[in-house]
This record gives C-alpha cells, sequence and structure tokens, in this order.
C-alpha cells in the first residue's frame, strides 16, 4: 500500500502529468467560460431603456381607454398589435392567474419568450431580453382591462440604431473571442514557464561545463518531477567530472615529479660514463632520449600547472604582454634563416589569465617556427565580439582529416609534421586547454592558396 501511495505521488508530481493536466484543464475551462458567457449573455435581462419604457406606458394606455371588455371589440389599430406575425410591435397579455391570453402572437422566439415571462413578472422592475439580431421582448406594464388587471410585455423588431445603443449590455462574439484568447494565453504562458525557465538555467549551467568550468554551481532547482531529477543528475554528474579530473591532473602532476628525481641520477650515470669511458654512440642515444624525457616531462608539469591554475582575469597591455615573446621568436626564427612577423591590430588593453594566453601564444609561435620553410606570422585583430590571434606558416601543412586531432595530447601528426622533428605532442595541447579557460576555441586550417598551416585563437571579450 505504502509503495502504491508513493508511485501515485511521483506520477502527480511528473512532468508528465502536469502538462498532461494543464492541457485538460485549459481546455475544460476554455469550454465552459466560452458555454457560460454565451449563456449569460444570451439569457441576462437588461435594464430597461427610456424608449422601450415609454413604448409599453403608451400602449397600456391605449389598451386601457381604447377598448370595450372583449377583444373582438377593439377599436381599428387594435386588432393587428393582438396579432402574430405582425410588422408592428406584438403586444402579450398575462393575466392575474398567470394565463397568457394571446400566446400565439409570439412567433418563432415563443419559449424563450415564455422564459421571460415567467422569470420578469414584477412591474416594478420592467426588463428587457434580446431574443435576436433584430428583436427583443420587454416588460411587464400592469394594465386595466374591464375591472380586470393584466401585464403586458411587448416583442418587437427594434431598428440597427437602438440594438447599438443595446450592444453594451450584450457580449460581443468578437469580445468573448478575445477573453478566451487572453485567457488561453496567459495559462499556455505560465505553462511554458514553468517547464521552460528551470530547463533555461540548466542549460546555461551545462553549456558552461561544456567550456570545461566544472566549477559552476547548478541551480537550485527545488522540484520532485522530471526537471528537478534532471537537475539533480547534472549537479552529481558535475561534482563527479570535477573530482576525476582534479585527481587525473594532480595524479599527472605527481607522475611528473617523481620521475624527475630517477631521470637526474640517469643524467648523471650518463654524464659519468662520458667522463669515464668516452662519448660512444650509445651514450649518446641515451642521452638524447633522457633529454627528450626531460622536455616531455617539463611539459607535463606545465600543463597540470595550468589545468590546477585558480588565478582571476587580468587587465593586460597587449603590446607589454607579447613584447618578449615577439622578440624571443624574431630571435630564434633569424637564427635558423626564418622570418617572424607580428602584425597586431587588436585592442591596447585585454583581460585574460596571462601565463596561460602567452603559454598558447608561445607554443603556436614555436611550432610554427619549427615547420615553416621561410616565414611565420602572428596577427592579432578583433571585432565587436572576439578577438584573434592567428598564427600562419609556409610549412608543409597538415592533412584535413587530423586538423581536429592535433590539440589532442601526445597525438602525432602522420607525414611531414610528427615527433621526429623535434617535441613531445603537448604543445598544441598545452595551447588549446589555456583557450579554453579562456571560454574561447582554437581552430586549425591548411591555407587555401599556398602551402601552410594557419592556427587562431579565438577569445571572447572578457570584462573584469
Amino acid at each position: 500500500m505504502v509503495a502504491m501511495v508513493k508511485r501515485l505521488s511521483q506520477y502527480i508530481s511528473s512532468l508528465f502529468f502536469k502538462i498532461f493536466l494543464a492541457f485538460w484543464v485549459i481546455l475544460i475551462l476554455t469550454v465552459g467560460t466560452a458555454l457560460l458567457i454565451m449563456q449569460l449573455s444570451i439569457n441576462t435581462d437588461h435594464p430597461l431603456p427610456d424608449w422601450a419604457r415609454q413604448e409599453l406606458q403608451r400602449n397600456a394606455f391605449m389598451l386601457h381607454y381604447g377598448p370595450p371588455s372583449d377583444f373582438p371589440f377593439l377599436p381599428p389599430g387594435f386588432h393587428n398589435l393582438l396579432q402574430p406575425h405582425s410588422s408592428t410591435p406584438s403586444l402579450i397579455l398575462v393575466s392575474h392567474t398567470g394565463e397568457i391570453v394571446n400566446a400565439t402572437n409570439m412567433g418563432r422566439n415563443r419559449r424563450e419568450i415564455i422564459r421571460f415571462i415567467l422569470s420578469n413578472d414584477k412591474q416594478k422592475d420592467p426588463k428587457l431580453r434580446i431574443l435576436g439580431t433584430q428583436r427583443v421582448v420587454f416588460g411587464p406594464q400592469k394594465v386595466q382591462l374591464n375591472g380586470s388587471s393584466y401585464l403586458l410585455y411587448i416583442n418587437r423588431k427594434i431598428s440597427p440604431e437602438q440594438m447599438d445603443a443595446l450592444s453594451h449590455f450584450q457580449m460581443r462574439p468578437e469580445t468573448l473571442i478575445g477573453m478566451l484568447v487572453v485567457f488561453s494565453l496567459i495559462a499556455c504562458i505560465m505553462l511554458a514557464w514553468h517547464i521552460a525557465a528551470p530547463l533555461k538555467k540548466l542549460r546555461n549551467a551545462a553549456n558552461q561545463i561544456a567550456m570545461g568550468d566544472l566549477s559552476v554551481k547548478l541551480p537550485d532547482i527545488h522540484r520532485r518531477d522530471e526537471v528537478g531529477q534532471l537537475a539533480e543528475s547534472l549537479s552529481q554528474m558535475s561534482t563527479t567530472l570535477s573530482n576525476a579530473i582534479t585527481n587525473q591532473q594532480r595524479l599527472l602532476s605527481d607522475i611528473s615529479h617523481e620521475l624527475r628525481s630517477p631521470l637526474t641520477r640517469l643524467n648523471m650515470a650518463v654524464a659519468l660514463s662520458n667522463k669515464r669511458y668516452g662519448a660512444t654512440k650509445e651514450l649518446q642515444r641515451i642521452e638524447r632520449e633522457a633529454e627528450r624525457l626531460e622536455e616531455m616531462i617539463r611539459a607535463l608539469l606545465g600543463l597540470s600547472r595550468m589545468q590546477l591554475d585558480e588565478s582571476k582575469l587580468e587587465q593586460q597591455n597587449l603590446n607589454e604582454l607579447l613584447e618578449e615573446l615577439t622578440n624571443d621568436c624574431q630571435f630564434e626564427a633569424s637564427q635558423v634563416g626564418k622570418t617572424f612577423i607580428l602584425s597586431n591590430q587588436g585592442p591596447e588593453v585585454i583581460y585574460c589569465f596571462p601565463e596561460a594566453l602567452l603559454s598558447a601564444v608561445e607554443n603556436l609561435c614555436r611550432n610554427a617556427i619549427k615547420y615553416a620553410s621561410q616565414t611565420i606570422e602572428l596577427t592579432i585583430h578583433h571585432n565587436a565580439r572576439q578577438l584573434m590571434f592567428s598564427v600562419i606558416d609556409d610549412g608543409p601543412g597538415i592533412p584535413e582529416d587530423e586538423l581536429k586531432e592535433i590539440f589532442r595530447p601526445f597525438y602525432r601528426a602522420s607525414e611531414a609534421r610528427d615527433r621526429d622533428s623535434g617535441g613531445v605532442g603537448l604543445g598544441l595541447a598545452i595551447a588549446d586547454w589555456a583557450v579554453r579557460q579562456h571560454g574561447g576555441r582554437i581552430e586549425a586550417k591548411n591555407r587555401a592558396t599556398q602551402t601552410g598551416l594557419s592556427v587562431t585563437i579565438y577569445l571572447p571579450h572578457r570584462a573584469r
């Protein structure tokens, strides 16, 4: 029994049930409101206007002083008034016993007129009811005929002007439609907001997680439906991912530190062997591999340090930030007979993580110097949305199917750009991580008109 109650409670709290119930409630209320307004509009009795009151009194006076005791001897003009289907107003008389004397004088609206008479028999408070687009019934008015009391009602057509004057008493079709549209619109907006608002918050948080910001705090959504369950699952996923990546980064850092000790001892042993036995081919090979291993560990430590870095954005002068790097790259390029060109059309001041941004640009520039044939160009430009750093070389380029893979750690590009040319396959991975730390992206593509590779960093304009 408890399990059934729990399952029923979960079902009632579910998003499916809320949507299903909301649509049914909206549908029922819309139809019910329409029927109610139409019924009230049709059957509502309105206060008697002056022209109708005067017409009642005038006809009551004529009946009282005009005809003799029996209706067959009515004076000229009154016979037509008491006959049905007349173009003139039809007079309806009701005796003190409630009997309608001339019940045939009601035309097509007989039932509606009878209901009006039964609900309006107080002469002190006469009313008017609209029967159609051009016909009304109104009354009563007390009249004395041959010593007996009757109630007089009038069923007649009215002019368009009179109908317009009465229209403010009646619910127009366009008003009814407008009310229904407004009601359904409000209900649908509330339902859509109830569903979409928390999903939008979750989407924004998920986008930040996708950008690599695992420190983002997911919104508190205290709901028992599927949206609340989704928020809870996303929160658990974010925490698990954050812990796993942090542990991985710390493990990588610890391993890199631990590898340095035996590597240092290895280098010392190689140096002693060279001193004692001379520089043999085997020792030279060991020395080269040790240097490569040292470079790899240094890169791993740099990557792990960047990943664990919790520094904040800083305001930096772009020219000053790149000055030392530019001088170093120009010097290194000149040493191998190449030319390094800087074209800076960026803003004067930017907000960034200085160490991470410098590391990214430096790795791209050194990578380009390594593979370029003659010229390396660093261009910086910006627009209203983002800042762009492009490093372009005239080297051999990369196969199209590997352009996205080169940013993975230790990835070895085939053919012309592989690890045999130097490096350990971490430079572009470090650049990619640094760019994602800024909330940006990095993209590589081969030059369209000539050989070479163009790698561009896109950073959003950020404020402190």
